[in-house]
């Protein structure tokens, strides 16, 4: 069964910097997200800035897709990569020649 994670953190309206919120997100929020995507479950993630915006890019980064819902949050699930090879043999291109008249 998939889980849903909620994910949502502090961001500039609480009187930090932009640089202890990127801090904050590569020391403490990175490895349990990572954890969270290696488990194959899906995140809802907050619209405001802050963590909740490096949040996002970085599910991005790793291949999620992001869905904003009405209630004001960000559904994201994990895109589906096709690995299917065919044995087909490939098919020759013939250029065609414009035509030109006199």
């Amino acid at each position: 069964m998939t889980q849903l994670i909620m994910v949502s953190g502090s961001g500039p309206w609480r009187g930090v910097t932009q640089e202890e919120i990127l801090e904050t997100f590569d020391k403490h929020y990175v490895l349990l997200i990572d954890r969270v995507i290696a488990s194959k479950s899906s995140f809802i993630v907050g619209n405001t800035a802050g963590i909740d915006q490096l949040v996002k890019q970085y599910l991005e980064t790793q291949g999620y897709k992001l869905e904003f819902v009405s209630n004001g949050y960000t559904h994201t699930a994990k895109l589906e990569q096709n690995t299917t090879l065919s044995n087909q043999e490939p098919q020759p291109i013939t250029p065609t020649a414009p035509e030109v008249s006199f």
